[in-house]
């Protein structure tokens, strides 16, 4: 009955703001986690979207959740960033920047594409582009699953380094995540910077 209630309430929402808040209820019951919103909501060509954190534990022990959370649109897209690191509401982390940013660009992101962040945006991180992939932090078999509850298609942004751009820009984003996979790097914003091996395509 949850899932039915929340979609329901969605549906019969009369604001943005609490049509988001029943899709996030949705999401939290989706990964077994209680999320947050950081931060007031944003503006993407006009819609309005929040960005809502699910802390570690339930499907997915081993890595948090954030991601942007809109009203149903045909054929819409919401972003997701995971990490090791559980968020607090305040101050928001720089993951929630990060997925202001992309969406709110004129166009959105094609899947492979790599994305040059604003000079600064992660600090003092050496992390400074994203890779725009099909979600690799989420459990794969139930991966439809998410997207038909959330009625979006799932995006992951992935956090490159410069090195790590530029042998994309060579090889490929696909050739990149089999590289992570073979070594067991997980593809989370805050891992550790150089942990995946670059080398020639198999």
């Amino acid at each position: 009955m949850g899932f039915f209630f929340d979609a329901l309430r969605s549906l019969l929402a009369e604001s943005v703001e609490a049509k988001v808040s029943a899709r996030a209820a949705m999401a939290g019951r989706m990964l077994h986690t209680e999320g947050f919103r950081l931060g007031p909501a944003a503006q993407d060509g006009g819609r309005l979207f929040e960005v809502w954190h699910f802390p570690k534990g339930g499907k997915h022990p081993q890595c948090a959740v954030t991601l942007t959370l809109s009203p149903v649109e045909p054929e819409g897209t919401e972003l997701l960033m995971c990490s090791l690191a559980d968020a607090a509401p305040e101050p928001s982390p720089v993951w929630a920047a990060v997925l202001e940013h992309v969406r709110g660009q004129s166009t959105g992101p094609a899947m492979g594409d790599v994305l040059a962040l604003p000079e600064g945006m992660m600090g003092r991180s050496s992390y400074r582009h994203l890779l725009v992939a099909p979600p690799q932090s989420l459990r794969q078999t139930e991966l439809s699953d998410y997207e038909a509850v959330l009625e979006a298609r799932l995006v992951e942004l992935i956090t490159l380094t410069d090195r790590e751009a530029t042998w994309i820009g060579a090889h490929g984003g696909e050739a990149y995540l089999t590289h992570m996979a073979d070594q067991g790097v997980a593809p989370f914003a805050d891992r550790r910077a150089g942990d995946t091996r670059l080398g020639e395509v198999r």
